[in-house]
């Protein structure tokens, strides 16, 4: 509920052409709601095949909706889910920025979620925000979203895929492919524009989503762009920078064989006589490089392999415990739909994760949870009986139930037992309202080849009046949709129900007119 006033919060103080309008939002009885505009379109998750190649119709609708952001980020709101399915295009081809539910208005930090949970949908998902810090999420995390939707755009895929783990864990340690590495008749100025808005450090993007916007126009119009590519040094600075202990021993190799070219050199100039000796010991100072370069291969590959396996081994583990439970959650809907709530529960109760386990149970564990403990005898005082025959008025407000020759009414709101209706002499088969709730038919058999009665009870004073059963037991009894017809099936009271027969009454208005 927090989440969704937040969003109708943050939506609300949004007046944009490209961010969908929040009118009103407030509680109607039991039912919350927020009235927005209507968008005539569909979710530009839905027009990636369709913009393929349009690279200026892509340039064009990301500039539109960055400019969206920079608008929502003065206004103190940032949107923390920038994806494709949270856009709009509409009929006239202009997006729409749509769904502030995880919106942060201002520097606001409730916590809407439990411990450890990750806000946000991966694949879109800045660095900083994958890290589940609150406080590092700026308007720079909407860039770098939107960055990625541009990328998606371009090339028909995101940077990264895969489970959630996986790609949270590339989006932190991975750099993002380049894009004309999937798309080659990509331009390179476009190409940089995405890079630099998904840069993995906040302080390498640009410096708002205006900046972003003024670019992307800038490519539009043909003139030069501001964001500038990488260079080959700043790509080994970051690559160090994210692989420490490789670019160490590179380094050591690296100093090793400039020392040993220094000590060759002198060597060769004070004694021609000591050229061999120093040609052997540069080519044992290579040699010692060559293994430790292979050495140092062979440690990243096994650290990577067992790596891969640890991460197998998981997958196959957890694979494993979500086809157990879907297994238990199948016998224990089983269980519930034959009667055996209390095994049922029992079922339930062992899917409840120990200490340090990852929680599986969604929706479907709730609904048999609730299933399980939602059936409540209804408390009497009659005789206990075999019950024929249970009939709810068409309110829904009162139940009948025959015990017996009795028939017993309950409140369904407060379960309680109101009132025993008590006319007959035999045990009462059936049971029927009319559509109006005013009258209550009931029809009973006589065991003992003694015709059956038919009795019509008036809800207002509950005094019954008899129908001629035609010396026949009473098996069922139905009206019609109108109310104006009673339908009664009969069986001869000294057949054996072997003769059965069928016949209706005709209402006129008043219990006397059947």
């Amino acid at each position: 509920m927090e989440r969704f006033l937040r969003e109708a919060k943050a939506a609300a103080r949004l007046n944009h052409p490209h961010i969908v309008p929040v009118y009103d939002a407030g509680r109607d009885g039991k039912l919350n709601y927020i009235a927005s505009a209507f968008i005539d379109g569909q979710p530009l998750a839905a027009m990636i095949e369709q913009l393929a190649g349009d690279f200026r119709r892509i340039a064009t609708l990301i500039r539109q909706l960055a400019e969206a952001l920079d608008y929502a980020h003065s206004q103190g709101v940032i949107h923390r889910d920038v994806k494709p399915d949270n856009v709009m295009i509409d009929s006239a081809g202009q997006p729409h920025l749509m769904d502030f539910g995880l919106a942060r208005i201002g520097d606001a930090a409730q916590k809407l979620t439990h411990d450890g949970t990750v806000m946000g949908t991966p694949a879109y998902m800045s660095p900083e925000q994958a890290c589940d810090d609150p406080s590092a999420v700026t308007h720079a995390s909407d860039q770098y979203s939107l960055g990625v939707v541009l990328y998606e755009l371009l090339t028909g895929d995101t940077p990264f895929s895969g489970p959630p783990a996986i790609i949270i864990f590339n989006v932190l340690n991975q750099p993002i492919p380049a894009p004309r590495s999937l798309r080659a008749d990509l331009p390179s100025d476009l190409e940089t524009i995405c890079l630099k808005a998904t840069a993995k450090e906040p302080e390498r993007r640009y410096g708002s989503c205006r900046e972003f916007a003024e670019d992307l126009r800038r490519w539009l119009v043909g003139e030069p762009i501001t964001a500038r590519r990488v260079s080959q040094t700043e790509r080994l600075l970051r690559w160090c920078r994210r692989n420490p202990v490789v670019a160490t021993l590179i380094a050591t190799v690296v100093l090793l064989s400039l020392t040993g070219t220094t000590v060759t050199a002198i060597l060769w100039g004070q004694a021609a006589t000591a050229a061999n000796q120093a040609k052997q010991a540069n080519n044992d100072l290579q040699k010692r490089q060559s293994e430790l370069v292979e050495a140092t291969e062979h440690a990243e590959k096994s650290a990577t392999d067992a790596k891969q396996a640890a991460e197998s081994e998981r997958r196959a583990k957890e694979d494993i415990r979500h086809k157990a439970y879907a297994s238990e959650i199948n016998r224990a809907q089983h269980t519930v739909e034959i009667g055996d709530v209390a095994y049922a529960r029992r079922i339930l109760e062992g899917l409840v994760p120990s200490d340090g386990e990852d929680d599986l149970r969604g929706f479907e564990w709730h609904y048999l949870w609730r299933c399980c403990h939602l059936a409540k005898p209804l408390s009497t005082s009659a005789t206990k009986e075999a019950v024929r025959a249970v009939a709810f008025s068409p309110d829904g407000k009162w139940l009948a139930a025959s015990e017996g020759r009795r028939i017993h009414l309950w409140n369904v709101e407060t379960q309680a037992h109101t009132r025993t209706l008590e006319g007959h002499q035999f045990q009462v088969m059936t049971l029927a309202w009319n559509p109006s709730g005013t009258t209550l038919v009931s029809g009973s058999v006589n065991p003992k080849e003694i015709p059956g009665e038919l009795l019509i009870w008036d809800t207002t004073k509950w005094t019954p009046q008899p129908l001629e059963s035609n010396g026949d037991d009473v098996m069922q009894a139905v009206f019609s949709p109108d109310g104006t017809r009673l339908f009664v099936a009969m069986v001869a009271a000294d057949s054996g129900f072997g003769s059965p027969s069928a016949r209706y009454f005709g209402f006129k208005g008043t219990l006397g007119g059947w």
